[in-house]
């Protein structure tokens, strides 16, 4: 089978065990009577960076460290830069929402927080527990005090939609095992068989498992953001598109490398924190002033960000 038909099957795999795992654990979540704020902050931002987490952990456990460290930082180089920009094209986005405001801090300090921990070259069981201790941590924050905080029409209008659905649908418990199973099932699979193209890729395009991981590998695990954000565009719901990069990010740093790294300690390349994790950082940084002026990404910035993940992403295939 070629590269492109096992990483195309992967990348289908991965979307649709993230869209099932999200409705499945959703559902679970309304049946327990979770807010739509709540579920929206926790469940579905974890479940659309599950792909992220199903491809590092499965690349960590198959002895490719480039591209397990790779497919996080690239994928929250892609969220600003590729996601956040298409979205914006598709239709200028207003920045005003109190959820972006609040979580903004939460992502730059994450991405600050890889480079710290990972100035050493090795991303061990303890920075690890500090990633992951600062994931519950936010989670925390947000179950109780992000709600009386931010207002119910900036909340998450996506997860409420997602909410309404659900509880129009009821579904059994056991409907929602079902639902969350095969969506973590399918997301095993995807992430073998993405690991296992991408690790393939680097032969055929002759480059190296970190230009896969931060360009291919990450790409791909970012297209469930990409979806959500773009529909999220195309319905006025600009806050949510924007808060849902932003906690992306923050769910791919903190929870899913402290995750991994706990388990299975993970070295990191100089060129990784000397190049890579200054993408990483710095595409956070461009959306401070917007955060703090509550302006728009107009569709000429759009289109900028989207030059700037072209410009990245070709600048690292001619490193190879």
């Amino acid at each position: 089978m070629s590269v492109l038909l096992v990483l195309a099957l992967g990348f289908g795999l991965l979307v649709g065990g993230a869209d099932l795992l999200v409705r499945g654990a959703s559902a679970l979540g309304v049946q327990q009577g979770l807010s739509p704020t709540f579920v929206g902050l926790t469940i579905v931002a974890a479940g659309t960076s599950a792909p992220e987490l199903s491809v590092s952990l499965v690349s960590a456990l198959e002895g490719h460290p480039d591209l397990a460290v790779g497919n996080i930082v690239g994928s929250n180089i892609f969220n600003v830069l590729l996601v956040l920009g298409l979205a914006a094209v598709v239709q200028p986005l207003d920045v005003r929402g109190a959820t972006v405001r609040l979580e903004w801090p939460a992502m730059m300090l994450s991405s600050l927080a890889f480079l710290v921990v990972a100035r050493d070259g090795r991303l061990d069981s303890l920075d690890g527990l500090l990633l992951f201790s600062a994931y519950v941590a936010f989670i925390s924050m947000n179950a109780y005090v992000a709600p009386h905080l931010v207002a119910p029409d900036e909340a998450a209008a996506f997860s409420e939609n997602l909410v309404d659905e659900l509880q129009a649908t009821e579904p059994s418990v056991g409907r929602a095992w079902a639902l969350t199973l095969l969506g973590a099932a399918l997301l095993a699979a995807g992430g073998h068989w993405v690991s296992d193209g991408a690790a393939r890729l680097t032969d055929v395009l002759g480059v190296s498992q970190r230009v896969v991981g931060l360009t291919v590998a990450a790409i791909g695990t970012s297209l469930p953001e990409l979806f959500t954000c773009v529909v999220a565009s195309m319905r006025g719901e600009h806050d949510i598109a924007v808060s849902h990069v932003v906690g992306s990010n923050i769910v791919n740093v903190l929870g899913i490398l402290g995750l991994i790294s706990l388990v299975h300690p993970l070295p990191v390349g100089e060129q990784m924190l000397r190049v890579d994790a200054m993408w990483m950082i710095g595409s956070a940084a461009l959306l401070f002033p917007l955060v703090l002026s509550r302006t728009k990404i107009h569709r000429v910035e759009g289109q900028l960000l989207m030059v700037a993940a072209a410009i990245y992403g070709a600048t690292l295939f001619a490193q190879g």
